[in-house]
């Protein structure tokens, strides 16, 4: 069995939130070529108005260019003033 897992470093201010869609759509094996590519989705509000939601697209494929997994983490950022 082969368990894939990935952290981020997050700069203060920031909170990791749960991911949203995870999906695993193929094996990884050892050996195997990984790439990632993130993709900022969207922004939300949050209840607390000081904060807000970034949704990042989050993709990993194998050497052969084939999505191994696919989920859209969620970032609780606090707001800049303006």
């Amino acid at each position: 069995m082969t368990v894939l897992s990935f952290t981020a470093k997050m700069r203060v201010g920031t909170r990791q939130r749960p991911y949203d869609r995870l999906r695993f759509t193929k094996p990884v094996f050892i050996g195997n070529t990984l790439r990632v590519r993130v993709t900022i989705k969207g922004k939300r509000n949050h209840k607390k108005p000081d904060h807000g939601m970034v949704v990042k697209a989050l993709e990993v494929f194998n050497q052969r260019g084939e999505p191994v997994l696919a989920c859209e983490p969620l970032l609780l950022v606090k707001r800049r003033g303006i």
